[in-house]
């Protein structure tokens, strides 16, 4: 399951390398590293995701 994760990781860093102004990706990676238990990581993510769009809201109470 734990490989799952990582290649997810991946994937989503190739998203975020080709559309950086994406907001989902950095929702969808930050999920993925609160998942794997990197909360750092996930709350910068769920931060960028802020920054970039503060429309959807489905991710703001993750990073509470």
């Amino acid at each position: 399951m734990k490989g799952n994760r990582n290649e997810a990781i991946k994937m989503y860093n190739k998203a975020i390398e080709l559309d950086p102004q994406r907001s989902s990706s950095y929702v969808n990676r930050g999920i993925t590293y609160e998942i794997s238990g990197n909360y750092q990581e996930a709350l910068k993510d769920f931060s960028k995701a802020v920054e970039l769009d503060t429309k959807p809201v489905h991710f703001l109470y993750r990073e509470c």
